[in-house]
């Protein structure tokens, strides 16, 4: 095992041995850290993934990379006139946690949109990410293909140390609507069987095509995408090659007790033979972002609908839009 080892993680950026002369691995422990890792990088470190992946911690340039590689992606422009119709989504080229994220219906919400664009990244916590990583890039609009009879994804994956891909499909089934974001994903269903298997082949294809292409060693990472109903095209929105945690780790971790973040730490520290217990009874569950602590109920979920389920976690965080505390609730549906 590399004696010298650098673990990014969110908010402290110290690496350790960062001035040996030795190669060092390094395990990126939040979307932050691949920021860090942009502006850092030199040839003594060795990633678990692709040098490529640090060339998308844009939302353009992801893009271009996906289409370049045949990653089936939505269409974007960065051009307002190239917008062919409405509705669009618009969406800072530099951002975080879905900020700026919005659903524009007419040139008249564009207009505006435009108008507000550096008040929203400024008055976030997108504009301490760009000062502290994106020195030299300009942040601007980008204007995304609304696919309105859509299904989102949120989907962790495993690589182990034979190259098998593990996959865990998450899906999206409300979003919060604030002044910052109508596209805040803050209600996810989790379960084997609520999944088409046509829809699970499609997420698994494009799974193991990104592995292939751009994961290098036994590692943890995530990937978000779309699934477009209509023209039964599955899209790929972000990837992100980094430990997952959060509440979709905890979802998976309740639902069949496979730690997402110990498997990640493990499979860095190259400790072998991680019982992914595939072969487990599966639990379906649901969890919900359903109050504002403010006072105000941003997202409900029916109390007929919630009969099904038993409560089994809450958790209280700083919401990721806003200076606002919101309560998480989870449910494991009950068994008959």
């Amino acid at each position: 095992m590399n004696k010298n080892l650098l673990i990014i993680n969110r908010n402290d950026f110290t690496p350790v041995n960062y001035d040996t002369d030795e190669p060092m691995r390094i395990l990126c422990c939040h979307e932050e850290g691949i920021y860090w890792l942009k502006n850092n990088f030199n040839n003594k470190m060795q990633l678990l993934f692709n040098k490529e992946c640090l060339d998308m911690t844009n939302k353009w340039n992801a893009y271009l990379i996906f289409k370049q590689n045949n990653i089936p992606t939505v269409k974007k422009t960065k051009q307002a006139l190239n917008i062919l119709k409405f509705p669009t989504i618009v969406k800072p080229n530099i951002g975080f946690g879905s900020i700026g994220v919005k659903k524009i219906n007419t040139p008249k919400e564009l207009e505006t949109y435009i108008n507000n664009f550096d008040a929203i990244v400024n008055e976030s916590v997108i504009a301490e990410d760009k000062k502290k990583f994106f020195k030299n890039e300009n942040n601007f609009p980008i204007y995304e293909e609304c696919i309105e009879n859509g299904q989102f994804f949120s989907v962790p994956f495993i690589v182990d140390q034979n190259k098998k891909v593990s996959f865990y499909p998450v899906m999206g089934i409300r979003k919060e609507n604030t002044s910052m974001s109508n596209y805040k994903w803050s209600t996810f269903l989790y379960g084997k069987d609520i999944i088409e298997q046509n829809i699970r082949e499609k997420i698994g294809k494009i799974i193991n095509d990104i592995a292939q292409k751009w994961i290098s060693q036994p590692s943890v990472n995530l990937v978000e995408m779309i699934y477009d109903i209509t023209n039964d095209k599955m899209n790929v929105l972000e990837f992100s090659p980094r430990l997952v945690g959060g509440r979709i780790a905890k979802m998976i971790k309740y639902a069949l007790g496979i730690n997402l973040e110990k498997i990640s730490i493990a499979s860095f520290l190259e400790i072998k033979d991680q019982n992914l217990n595939e072969d487990s009874n599966e639990e379906i569950l649901l969890d919900i972002c359903d109050v504002d602590l403010t006072g105000s109920e941003s997202i409900s979920y029916s109390n007929e609908e919630l009969k099904k389920y038993e409560l089994i976690d809450v958790e209280e965080a700083k919401s990721t839009i806003g200076s606002n505390t919101v309560r998480y609730k989870m449910y494991k549906k009950k068994v008959k």
